[in-house]
């Protein structure tokens, strides 16, 4: 298994990620920059984040994948399933809530669920 290191120098800086099983190839060029912006928007640490089995879905809609990034405390949470809506840019992962937003993350995992697969 080859672990690419994909950088992209955004307006907001460089992010650096790993690409655990070179998924991320199969993207066309601004379908990974979309997802490169995603992350660097919606991640604790950027750097850290490590993604594989990205596709794209639903007649190239949506970008699939599973995530894993340290939290605050500087520690791995495990990789959890991911989804970028090409056409707005809304990028859900199924991380963790803040207690009482139970049904929130109900929600959203079936979302993704629905979109990319039980098990993908």
């Amino acid at each position: 298994m080859s672990i690419v290191v994909i950088a992209a120098l955004l307006v907001t800086g460089v992010v650096a990620f790993e690409d655990v099983d070179g998924s991320l190839a199969k993207l066309e060029p601004i379908d990974r920059a979309t997802l490169v912006g995603a992350i660097d928007l919606h991640m604790n640490d950027g750097t850290s984040t490590k993604i594989r089995n990205v596709r794209l879905v639903s007649e190239n809609v949506y970008i699939c994948g599973w995530i894993d990034s340290k939290n605050s405390f500087g520690a791995y949470v495990g990789y959890r399933r991911f989804i970028l809506h090409m056409g707005s840019k809304v990028f859900l992962y199924d991380g963790n809530f803040h207690r009482g937003a139970e049904h929130l993350a109900a929600s959203t995992r079936r979302f993704i669920g629905a979109k990319c697969g039980q098990g993908s």
